[in-house]
């Protein structure tokens, strides 16, 4: 009888075990990609506003494009971060980097969404007094 279908040595490469090592190179990148790509963003998006200026031309075809493009690159490096920071947690619950990773996660989501929160107050105020 030909049990080759219980031999599991074919499946070990793919399942490696998740170490330490491979759990903090998850978390840095999850950190990279969640406060990296903002940072990157401004830089790139002020470079583009200095030399729209200093070549005198219209800044608002170069910005609209520039902030679509960025808002999409974000929002998706935004998600990567979570799921990586996810599954640090989930194959390595006792790990203290992705710990305090989810906690500064928790906490800029919540601060997020207060600051979106105050700023739709702000606007629907300022409409009615404008209405008005």
């Amino acid at each position: 009888m030909d049990d080759s279908y219980i031999d599991n040595s074919a499946y070990s490469s793919e399942y490696e075990e998740f170490t330490a090592e491979k759990a903090r190179r998850y978390c840095i990148i999850s950190l990279l990609l969640r406060y990296g790509i903002p940072v990157v963003r401004l830089i790139i998006y002020v470079s583009i506003l200095f030399l729209s200026v200093k070549a005198s031309r219209s800044v608002m075809s170069d910005s609209v494009v520039f902030t679509a493009f960025g808002t999409i690159i974000q929002f998706v490096g935004y998600l990567i971060s979570w799921v990586l920071m996810v599954n640090v947690r989930r194959q390595k619950s006792d790990y203290t980097f992705g710990n305090v990773l989810k906690w500064m996660y928790i906490a800029d989501t919540v601060l997020l969404v207060l600051i979106v929160i105050i700023t739709f107050i702000g606007a629907i105020t300022s409409f009615a007094t404008f209405v008005n």
